[in-house]
């Protein structure tokens, strides 16, 4: 998140865990399902309230009601769609594309959660034609063994080409193992003259 208007607006007191941790990753001040700040049940009170683990926090209400409190913020700044940036990757993993028509071939570092068809924009940098391409796995045993397309919409996962990271990391192995493949074929389709 970009939080630079949020400092501007607020009091420094108030700033001083952002500031203090700017540039670090605070994704754990939040709770993955509901993107809000974690809570926690306050020992004094009793009450469900935010957990501020680097203290107190713009837009954070006080435990107990309090009239001075100023509400007119509108939305909390964690909330607010303009400010988001990017999201973290839970996991990046490498991949090869292989350009059979060139004979030519790219390792890159992919993020888990993106579909072929950003991987894609992103390999526009090593073949301005890479729209004009079907992009292919090699099938399982169970699926005959031949070439199968992928749903550039999907994963890599869901596409069926597993991320084996974990394991390799158990049995102490770089990541650069097993690297996957991706067969680029081209289509004499035009697309870009």
């Amino acid at each position: 998140m970009d939080v630079t208007s949020v400092i501007r607006e607020s009091d420094a007191e108030l700033v001083e865990p952002l500031l203090r941790l700017a540039g670090d990753d605070i994704s754990h001040w939040f709770d993955a399902t509901t993107g809000d700040l974690r809570t926690c049940i306050d020992p004094e009170s009793g009450l469900r309230r935010y957990r501020l683990p680097g203290g107190i926090l713009a837009n954070v209400p006080p435990i107990a009601p309090d009239t001075t409190f100023d509400m007119s913020y509108g939305e909390v700044w964690w909330r607010r769609k303009e400010l988001l940036i990017g999201r973290l990757s839970k996991r990046t993993r490498h991949l090869r594309l292989v350009n059979m028509l060139l004979g030519s071939e790219h390792t890159m570092e992919v993020c888990a959660e993106q579909s072929l068809a950003d991987i894609q924009e992103n390999y526009l940098q090593y073949n301005g034609h890479a729209g004009s391409y079907t992009w292919k796995r090699m099938g399982s045993q169970a699926e005959g063994a031949g070439m199968v397309n992928l749903d550039m919409r999907l994963t890599l996962e869901e596409n069926g080409l597993l991320d084996h990271g974990s394991e390799l990391e158990v049995l102490a192995l770089p990541d650069s193992f097993h690297v996957p493949a991706v067969y680029l074929y081209f289509n004499d389709d035009l697309t870009v003259a």
